[in-house]
């Protein structure tokens, strides 16, 4: 049986798609438009957030499984660097916050 190759689309996990979402501004024309792009040359991995706990005294742990966790709020996103490592044929970007 042939293996079936996996072609999903950038945009949808672009931090470039996901500031067009929020202020409107787009490096690229696909940056804002509403399909998503399988090959780019500006990929790049959404920034991570920094989250606090929404109400101290809410019991249920924070950031635990769906529907049992206490509800997170964002607080700003987090500064640092992307790099890469090597997995199988690919590639895995992965972020480095900044202490």
């Amino acid at each position: 049986m042939k293996k079936k190759e996996w072609n999903h689309g950038l945009c949808f996990r672009c931090e470039h798609r996901a500031k067009y979402n929020e202020t409107k501004q787009q490096p690229r024309c696909e940056c804002g438009s509403g399909a998503s792009v399988h090959s780019c040359y500006m990929f790049k991995p959404v920034a991570p957030l920094i989250l606090i706990q929404s109400d101290k005294k809410d019991k249920r742990p924070f950031l635990s499984m769906p529907m049992v966790s206490s509800r997170a709020c964002a607080i700003g996103i987090a500064e640092g660097k992307y790099q890469c490592i090597k997995q199988g044929k690919g590639y895995v970007p992965y972020w480095i916050p900044k202490e």
